[in-house]
């Protein structure tokens, strides 16, 4: 049986298998964006690692945050003729709340154009009270030379989790202490 669409429903089929692949392209990996505004870029966030720790009689969770791979937002046609000032915060939220427990500071500030992204030597680590259950949030901030043109707000939502032995138990949602 050979079924053949109508055109209007053709390029329709068309033009939204169109948007979809050019809204992915800004879909960051193992990241969940949940509030955006203005020009904001692509960007891509590796997982975190959650690390359990004894220290004496306290237990305690290391959470190492790789700093996002973000690029300017491509507003115009053609290849490394766009670009923007970057800078990250990340915050450890409360899993089961959202609410905020602590925070880094501002990253330096990096330039990054449509086709190189902005680059940060190292990573953020915080060190937590082992009976929290916890997730990171990041804020990642666009500007020209001296004005906030676009921002994106999202939550890492894969930890590599390391028991206190060293040994890998797999990944997970959020960070806490595994013994």
């Amino acid at each position: 049986m050979n079924l053949r669409l109508p055109t209007p429903v053709r390029l329709l089929l068309v033009t939204a298998t169109t948007l979809l692949s050019l809204l992915s392209l800004n879909a960051p990996a193992h990241a969940a964006i949940y509030a955006a505004g203005g020009n904001w870029g692509p960007y891509t966030q590796a997982d975190a690692t959650c690390r359990s720790r004894i220290y004496g009689t306290s237990k305690v969770v290391d959470i190492s945050v790789p700093t996002p791979r973000v690029f300017a937002n491509n507003a115009h046609y053609g290849s490394n003729n766009d670009w923007a000032w970057v800078r990250v915060r990340a915050f450890v939220v409360n899993a089961s709340t959202g609410a905020v427990v602590t925070s880094s500071g501002y990253s330096s500030w990096s330039y990054a154009t449509d086709v190189t992204p902005a680059s940060w030597s190292g990573v953020t680590t915080f060190s937590m009270n082992g009976n929290g259950n916890y997730r990171v949030d990041h804020r990642i901030e666009y500007w020209n030379s001296s004005v906030q043109v676009g921002w994106v707000a999202d939550r890492i939502n894969r930890f590599r989790l390391i028991n206190t032995y060293g040994a890998g138990i797999g990944t997970f949602g959020s960070c806490s202490y595994v013994a």
